[in-house]
């Protein structure tokens, strides 16, 4: 019978990777615990004169140590760790019951029996190993104070054994059981760690072959718009075009994102004059505002911030001004300024455009809400690019805050990026 128990449990630590690594700890915490709770018994058996608290330890014992054998018949965690430690209370409350009630030192045992609970469970053990232990301790209070008087039958020697036995398993159990935690949970934290890096490259070629996909897809479709001549046909081949754009887009946000996660690890903030920057960023929408007869304007810059200029520039700056473009009317104009105080350097982007209606204003930065819309000339958007652009210029210690109106005498976005300036 125990060879089949036993052959079930190791199947299961086989199967079962993540059920497997709290078995690993209800037996390590098992045996730590074990170790103690049959020292009392015998502590018991030998310096106690009633028999009663040996016989109940022993018992008790027993049934702990048992305890990770049924695991092979059950995967119940909770039910597990409760029959473990459960006994290990009835134990305690014996001992202490004999050896002074209240005023024993065994109690102080109480306040580690939650804290194994939810190493190796969680919180339903937790919550009712707390419920339990409280229970038991407000009644030795009451019992106390009421002025019952528990027996003391625990010799001196024996006394001495246990509070040893305190002192000195408390140092052990807490250490042995927090060392293994920590051990398994670094374990698991570098699985994750890894399963997240073979996402990321996934994710990757991913994007790489769909981005070949859809280029070879948009240069068939350009040769079918020379081709066609006729309205109706023309009009889907153009469609056509805006939706490619349009996902194009989506995959451009999906992979700066990507970005965003590996630059976390590797994003280094410096010194760097916003004039060069600004520049750079302005320069990429040359042939757009041209296109759409439009002129970004501002002057020279010379202070210099904290940042990280390639990620200022094309997560956050070009993020912003291909928004402020798109939903800009032609023959607009889109203003850059600056702001310094002692401490920080403030850039304003401003636009005269349609404006963000305020549902979505409140949900600009919030990933849940679906903030895409059509741009002043029908562009399609993928609604992360303002997202991106918060969460980068925070993560350069930064603020971005945006003001916006819908009305038709004073409508247009306004977006202000808060740095640390350079000293």
């Amino acid at each position: 019978m125990n060879k089949d128990l036993l052959r079930s449990l190791v199947a299961k630590l086989s199967s079962d990777p993540l059920l497997a690594k709290s078995i690993y700890i209800h037996i390590i915490a098992t045996l730590s615990t074990g170790i103690l709770m049959w020292s009392y018994a015998i502590c018991a058996a030998l310096t106690i004169s009633s028999p009663i608290p040996a016989i109940v330890g022993i018992i008790c014992s027993v049934i702990h140590l048992a305890s990770p054998l049924l695991f092979s018949l059950t995967d119940n965690l909770v039910g597990v760790t409760l029959i473990m430690l459960i006994p290990g209370v009835i134990h305690q409350s014996s001992f202490a019951f004999f050896t002074g009630g209240f005023k024993s030192h065994i109690l102080i045992w109480f306040g580690i029996i939650p804290l194994l609970a939810g190493i190796i469970e969680g919180r339903k053990s937790t919550l009712a190993t707390t419920a339990l232990v409280t229970t038991i301790a407000f009644v030795f209070l009451l019992l106390e104070l009421a002025g019952f008087k528990f027996p003391d039958l625990i010799s001196q020697e024996g006394e001495m054994f246990a509070q040893a036995l305190l002192v000195f398993g408390y140092i052990a159990i807490s250490s042995i059981v927090v060392f293994q935690y920590v051990g398994v949970t670094s374990r698991h934290s570098k699985s994750l760690e890894d399963q997240k890096d073979k996402t990321g490259r996934l994710l990757q070629i991913l994007l790489h072959d769909m981005s070949n996909r859809i280029q070879l897809i948009s240069l068939n479709n350009s040769a079918l718009k020379r081709k066609i001549t006729a309205e109706p046909a023309l009009k889907n081949v153009k469609e056509i075009d805006n939706s490619l754009t349009g996902l194009g887009d989506i995959m451009a946000s999906v992979r700066s994102m990507h970005l965003v996660d590996i630059q976390k690890k590797s994003l280094h903030l410096g010194p760097h004059n916003l004039n060069d920057v600004i520049k750079n960023s302005v320069n990429t929408f040359s042939d757009q505002l041209r296109i759409n007869d439009q002129e970004i304007v501002f002057k020279e810059i010379e202070a210099e911030v904290l940042c990280d200029p390639l990620v200022l520039q094309n997560q956050v700056l070009n993020n912003l001004l291909s928004n402020a473009i798109k939903f800009s009317p032609s023959n607009s104009k889109i203003h850059i300024s600056e702001a310094s105080t002692q401490s920080h350097v403030v850039i304003t982007i401003k636009d005269q455009g349609i404006g963000i209606p305020a549902p979505i204003l409140s949900n600009l930065f919030n990933y849940s809400y679906d903030t895409t819309r059509l741009g002043a000339r029908d562009e399609k958007g993928s609604g992360l690019g303002m997202i991106i652009a918060k969460s980068m210029v925070e993560r350069m210690r930064g603020e971005l805050k945006v003001e916006s109106s819908t009305e038709v005498s004073k409508s247009g976005t306004s977006f202000a990026i808060k740095l640390i300036k350079a000293m």
